[in-house]
């Protein structure tokens, strides 16, 4: 009789690689960003909008119609499970799963439901996606393909925003001219649009062979608090802040936080979902 057929064993330098791999990198990382976003999430649900009348985002909820109440639903959501399920005793991978899919949820329900007028509404969520749980991914996978793959369709994306003509113009020359023509006021905005162009070229470098990081770590928590850059700036280009503080102080202490939320959680979710199959 035929011998029966035997799977060859491992070869030496495959164990040695799967060795060196990390298990479960983001069980405590991934639960600080879960509480701690979760409270911005609940402080931006439970600061006033408006001192006059009072009113405060929770109420959206009730007050909204139809679609309107999604969006104030999913940043209660990210707010209250986030703390909840921080400190709930659980496996590392369901924690992350739902992480991920409520910042998942956010990051593009409400866009699709504000209409899609153009592609670059739906294009720069959609390379965010790719994108930032790459980045955290290749933070810790330092010889893995898959999150390369994912930072360079996230980057592709977001440079297909400023190099796709838009009415015959270039979004990119636009930013360069505002900076090089514009007043103040209209240069800060331009210069960080140039600063995301410039970090998603950059953020290539995680095609550098292993050990090196790429500056992955970096990048990826450069997207992540981007809405909390563009929220500094328009406090700081506010004329009378004082009033507006009075007025709107969830806008402008905790305005940043729903977007900045679920990018954490949709990168620390995800990279630790997709993480588990390269360990």
């Amino acid at each position: 009789p035929e011998p029966e057929a035997v799977a060859p064993p491992y070869l030496a330098s495959q164990t040695a690689a799967r060795a060196g791999r990390p298990v479960e990198p983001w069980r405590q990382p991934l639960r600080m960003v879960m509480f701690i976003f979760g409270i911005l999430a609940i402080a931006y649900m439970a600061i006033p909008k408006s001192l006059d009348p009072l009113q405060f985002a929770l109420f959206g909820i009730v007050e909204n119609e139809g679609t309107a109440k999604i969006e104030p639903i999913l940043v209660g959501a990210i707010g209250v499970f986030g703390l909840i399920f921080s400190f709930m005793p659980m496996p590392t991978t369901p924690r992350g799963l739902l992480a991920g899919v409520l910042g998942l949820a956010y990051a593009i329900v409400p866009t699709i439901l504000k209409g899609l007028d153009t592609w670059q509404a739906l294009a720069l969520p959609g390379a965010m996606i790719f994108l930032i749980p790459g980045l955290v991914i290749r933070s810790e996978y330092k010889d893995s393909i898959l999150p390369r793959i994912l930072v360079t369709l996230g980057a592709l994306g977001l440079l297909a925003t400023l190099l796709v003509p838009v009415n015959d113009n270039l979004p990119l020359i636009g930013l360069v001219e505002a900076v090089i023509d514009g007043d103040l006021e209209h240069k800060i905005p331009a210069l960080l649009g140039l600063l995301v162009a410039v970090m998603a070229v950059l953020s290539l470098l995680v095609w550098l062979p292993a050990p090196s990081g790429g500056g992955a770590k970096v990048f990826a928590w450069f997207f992540i608090l981007f809405p909390l850059f563009e929220h500094i700036y328009n406090v700081l280009y506010t004329e009378d802040v004082v009033n507006l503080i009075t007025a709107t102080p969830a806008q402008i202490f905790v305005g940043w936080t729903p977007d900045t939320a679920a990018f954490a959680f949709l990168g620390y979710g995800m990279a630790t979902v997709l993480g588990k199959s390269l360990e």
